[in-house]
């Protein structure tokens, strides 16, 4: 007679899986490199326009984002040109 304790305690007695190796992420190209950081800008400068045009301060964002304020009004000279 068998009861249904016996198949869970056989896969206890074996060892655990081998790890599997870590996998190396292709490096990609410069040009898909280029593109990526182009649109992560514009995104980056349509938030600021959505925040700006919502009369949140510059200020604000910068504690919101916990970044020095400084360096959004930079970013945001260079994101968003007059």
């Amino acid at each position: 007679m068998r009861n249904g304790a016996e198949p869970a305690l056989a896969a206890l007695d074996t060892a655990p899986p081998a790890p599997r190796p870590i996998r190396v992420l292709p490096a990609g190209d410069a040009a898909e490199s280029a593109t990526r950081e182009r649109l992560v800008r514009r995104l980056a400068a349509d938030r600021l326009r959505d925040l700006r045009d919502d009369g949140v301060t510059l200020a604000y964002v910068a504690r919101m984002y916990g970044v020095d304020p400084g360096d959004l009004e930079r970013l945001q000279a260079e994101l968003l040109p007059r």
